[in-house]
């Protein structure tokens, strides 16, 4: 079975990793820049998508904007899973927090191995959506070494 992979708000060093890291037949992988395009893409697809979000490109607030959304959408917070990628140890803001609180989510550095992003896609296409009446937690997972960066 093929594991649908969307990647949102990516940079280039993201997507060659991505694509590097999750090949056909296993993965199914495409990339999504606009928050209108992926919202439509994700209520439109059929079963199961994990996406990954890059919260470590330039367009930080994008990223949070799809969070947002995502978790304000009861359909695409409890059929999808999804995969924040952060290249720092840096603080979500607190709305984002909440949010993220109502998806499936895992947390992935930018510097994981191709081995990492494998395992971690294949765990998050696994699990099974969170209730609704989730309280504010931690993320399921952390995968990789996140590191502060250097000055």
């Amino acid at each position: 079975m093929t594991i649908p992979v969307m990647v949102f708000n990516s940079s280039a060093i993201t997507d060659y990793l991505v694509l590097r890291a999750l090949r056909p037949p296993v993965f199914a992988v495409y990339r999504v820049a606009l928050l209108s395009e992926a919202l439509r893409s994700l209520r439109e697809v059929r079963g199961r998508v994990v996406v990954i979000i890059d919260h470590s490109a330039a367009s930080v607030h994008l990223s949070e904007q799809f969070i947002e959304a995502a978790a304000q959408d009861g359909d695409l917070a409890q059929r999808h899973t999804y995969v924040l990628l952060v290249s720092t140890d840096e603080t979500l803001p607190m709305r984002v927090s909440k949010s993220l609180s109502k998806l499936s989510f895992a947390l992935l550095a930018s510097s994981a191995s191709e081995g990492q992003i494998v395992s971690v896609v294949q765990i998050v296409a696994q699990r099974q959506p969170p209730s609704s009446s989730v309280a504010l937690r931690q993320p399921q997972q952390t995968y990789g070494e996140v590191t502060k960066p250097r000055r």
